[in-house]
């Protein structure tokens, strides 16, 4: 389990073991602490998967043609009213996921705020119907989780500037 490091649930101090915390990606533990530690309190979070994945799905005849010039899509059977086949999952998402709504003074650099209290990035493994490679995504995450990163310690200046001011 080497990816992930721990939070405790008490300090928000980062562990690689610890039995009162909450598991976490590496690479967002840092972000992770710090949010917690300023209040800004965590339900879930991922860096983003790289994995190549597929998942199984059937379709209707009229779109086999259609399905057979997809790069994502491997055709595994073709019978008389339809077709099953796997379709490669094309994307992934470094994600933070908070317990309630915050009114966060920025957000960070290329992610978007949801309504159910995600901030999020999507990554996509194709640009214009070709695979990047697991290094091109594996890049992407890491810059997805330094982004993260820099945006928390900056977050920490900014409600350390207005705790001072209120």
């Amino acid at each position: 389990m080497d990816k992930n490091y721990f939070i405790d649930n008490e300090t928000f101090a980062i562990y690689k073991e610890i039995p009162n915390g909450f598991i976490c990606d590496k690479r967002l533990a840092s972000a992770l602490s710090n949010l917690n530690k300023l209040g800004y309190f965590t339900k879930s979070s991922c860096e983003g998967q790289s994995e190549i994945k597929f998942h199984e799905d059937t379709a209707s005849l009229d779109r086999l043609e259609e399905a057979k010039n997809e790069p994502s899509i491997i055709i595994r059977q073709i019978n008389e009213d339809n077709f099953v086949y796997w379709s490669e999952i094309t994307g992934t998402s470094t994600y933070i996921m908070f317990q309630e709504k915050y009114d966060f003074p920025t957000i960070p650099l290329g992610f978007t705020w949801e309504e159910d209290g995600t901030i999020r990035r999507l990554i996509y493994f194709y640009n214009d119907n070709v695979r990047k490679t697991q290094k091109e995504i594996n890049e992407e995450i890491e810059q997805n989780c330094n982004i993260l990163n820099e945006w928390t310690k900056n977050l920490s200046k900014e409600k350390k500037g207005k705790m001072k001011n209120e």
